[in-house]
């Protein structure tokens, strides 16, 4: 189950486990942003990928300040945080 964030992923581990559905044995849990502290807390701990805030504003902030006017995709690497849903 690939959730749009760690809170939905939080919501999905709730419903599965309260149904007897074992995480990651029956079903994977993938959640995404990396709440600063919230991954350990998922038993078994949350398999999710890092949301790199600091490096989307940085890059925001250059573009402003130089004058891009480029309209490419700018891709920021985003690293997937294995944990013991997957």
């Amino acid at each position: 189950m690939v959730c749009g964030n760690d809170r939905i992923a939080f919501l999905v581990y709730q419903v599965l486990l309260s149904r007897g559905i074992r995480i990651p044995q029956d079903v994977a849990v993938l959640g995404y942003d990396n709440m600063v502290g919230i991954g350990d807390l998922f038993l078994p701990p949350l398999s999710t990928v890092q949301l790199p805030h600091y490096d989307i504003g940085r890059l925001s902030a250059l573009h402003i300040i130089n004058g891009d006017t480029h309209r490419e995709t700018v891709r920021v690497n985003s690293p997937w945080l294995q944990r013991g849903s997957m």
